[in-house]
């Protein structure tokens, strides 16, 4: 009888260890809406390296944000939907300009809106492709040939790190016959189809990736023969060429100008790479060969705009622009003003809107212009500000207009100096930093950014300020994902934050300030002759400017926040220095050092 009863399955015969795996089901999440491409969309296709699509993302993300927050290229391409009120009115501003409202104006954009984004980064599974999903009034073909003609022109001198080629799509399909049907008649109507169109010459380019369904052929022959009479194909010298990209499941179709070659397809890198250096280097004056803003001398293509900014700000009409000397590798674009009458002038204009930026990086410019007001009364070897403007109605973008401070720069000639003459400028530099520090708000007393705190966007207590000040910078780290102790970070700034308590009353301080990259010096009376770069001053403790002589839970607290500032920065810089290594080394040690306290 014992043959007769059911057998046992595989599976128990086997023992527990052949048994099949749960599946594991994961609910989905209530009222979120996940972007994606629909029939009918309109955006932008972008390409870049393998594993960079991320680093990527963020570029093109900020580069559109800051378009729409600085409305850069605005009245080129949204000419029909924004009016140029808002440019008279701020051509009509002085130095005396109510940054507050500006500043205000700047954070509650930058906390988001509840409207709807003009740029939306859709997610696909294809390998060195990206989507951006965009809404009117942007038109995807002329945005994006606006971007690559400035870019062949010249006109912005930083553009992208890792997007390679940007093709734009007038409406969104399914890779469908039928789909691809009813999108081509959509897109080519206006253009070709109709009583009266003028005949054209014409060509066709589709794209297809991970896509085995529709074949290049029939795609030519279906959207051709949707064109017609009375137009012609011709595949060299064409008036329009219809772009048909499919990825997977995906198809859009465009049409562009005969330009499309001139704009390499249009492809940045490849724009990039034919920009070739200006004629005509120029030879760096005695005083200044070894200033660390001047490395190399390029004549500027802005001498007459230059010119009329400098007859207002001085109110001599007399006073003439000899030369413009650009100075790279610099965050902002810095240049040098020689004026006719022997004296020069220091042109700080903002970041490019194609660089990544930190968070408190958006704030330097303006940082540096209020801290610069406020030690203008001093005897300190400080730029005098002469002109700040946060419009771009003038030269192009924010820029703040400076005396020029002559001196060589203490980071290059430290390696040829003596211990003692290093220790002297040293010593030099902490009665500076004192001097510095004696400036206190003359209206509140709120703790922060210098920018923030005039905004009325400062904090109460310095302990809520350098919580912040930590999480932004955390928060730059976590959107390149960056690899660090999060947890570890933010778990000593909570148990470790009561040190800061015993900061009442805020001061002055400039981080950074003491970078030998910022000092100049007189090489023959070795004296400090000058500083550079307010951009990160801000009301606080003192000793957070000297890290050295903060003891305790607070100097390690100091330590960690400027090891993170280190590490994040080379990221975003992508330096190639030891920097990181020592940050990171630094940062390692200081969250020991607070462990034994009962921080794990």
């Amino acid at each position: 009888m014992a043959d007769c009863g059911k057998r046992k399955s595989e599976n128990l015969q086997r023992g527990s260890a052949a048994k099949k795996p749960k599946k594991q089901w994961q609910m989905p999440k209530k009222n979120v809406s996940v972007p994606c491409i629909n029939p009918g969309d309109a955006g932008i296709w972008a390409t870049c390296d393998m594993h960079k699509e991320g680093l990527c993302t963020v570029e093109l993300k900020d580069f559109f944000n800051q378009l729409n927050r600085t409305l850069q290229y605005a009245d080129l391409i949204y000419s029909d939907a924004i009016t140029h009120e808002t440019t008279v009115q701020e051509q009509n501003q002085d130095v005396s300009d109510d940054i507050e409202a500006d500043i205000n104006q700047e954070v509650q954009g930058m906390q988001g809106s509840n409207q709807e984004a003009l740029f939306v980064p859709i997610k696909i599974d294809v390998q060195c492709v990206l989507f951006f999903k965009t809404r009117e009034p942007v038109e995807p073909v002329s945005f994006v040939q606006r971007i690559c003609e400035s870019a062949s022109e010249d006109k912005m001198t930083k553009r992208t790190r890792f997007v390679k080629r940007l093709t734009p799509m007038t409406r969104m399909g399914k890779a469908t016959e039928k789909s691809l049907e009813e999108t081509a008649k959509a897109v080519l109507g206006p253009v070709f189809l109709g009583e009266g169109k003028t005949a054209l010459k014409f060509a066709i380019r589709p794209t297809i990736r991970n896509h085995h369904t529709m074949k290049r052929d029939d795609i030519i022959k279906q959207v051709a023969d949707l064109v017609g009479k009375p137009h012609t194909v011709d595949l060299k010298h064409y008036d329009r060429l219809i772009l048909v990209d499919v990825y997977r499941n995906i198809l859009g179709i465009s049409v562009v100008g005969g330009d499309f070659e001139k704009l390499k397809r249009p492809d940045m890198a490849e724009l990039d790479s034919r920009r070739l250096p200006a004629p005509g280097m120029l030879t760096a004056p005695a005083h200044v060969k070894t200033h660390p803003y001047l490395q190399q001398y390029v004549p500027s293509s802005s001498v007459l705009r230059l010119q009329d900014l400098v007859q207002q700000t001085m109110l001599y009409p007399s006073i003439a622009v000899a030369r413009v000397e650009d100075c790279p590798n610099h965050l902002h674009e810095i240049s040098i003003i020689h004026l006719s009458n022997g004296s020069c002038l220091t042109l700080k204009a903002a970041p490019s809107p194609l660089a990544l930026l930190l968070r408190h990086e958006r704030y330097m410019l303006d940082n540096e212009a209020l801290t610069l007001q406020i030690l203008a009364r001093s005897s300190l070897p400080v730029p005098r500000p002469l002109k700040h403007d946060r419009t771009d109605s003038r030269l192009g973008s924010p820029f703040l207009l400076t005396t020029f401070l002559r001196g060589s720069s203490y980071a290059e000639l430290r390696k040829y100096m003596t211990v003692s003459e290093c220790a002297g400028i040293e010593r030099q530099m902490r009665l500076l930093n004192a001097a510095i520090g004696q400036h206190v708000p003359s209206t509140s007393s709120s703790f922060g950014l210098v920018a923030l705190a005039a905004a009325n966007q400062g904090h109460g207590t310095w302990k809520e300020a350098f919580k912040e000040m930590l999480e932004s910078v955390l928060m730059d780290a976590e959107d390149l994902l960056i690899t660090l102790p999060y947890a570890r970070i933010r778990d000593a700034q909570f148990k470790a934050g009561s040190a800061l308590d015993g900061v009442r009353e805020p001061c002055l301080v400039v981080l950074g300030l003491s970078d030998p990259r910022n000092i100049l010096i007189d090489r023959q009376s070795n004296s400090v002759t000058g500083l550079l770069d307010f951009g990160r001053a801000l009301w606080g403790d003192w000793q957070m400017g000297a890290v050295e002589e903060a003891a305790g839970s607070k100097g390690l607290l100091y330590t960690i926040y400027n090891a993170v500032v280190a590490i994040v920065k080379n990221h975003y810089r992508r330096q190639t220095s030891d920097d990181e290594l020592d940050a990171r080394k630094k940062l390692t040690t200081a969250l020991e050092q607070l462990a034994p306290t009962g921080l794990q």
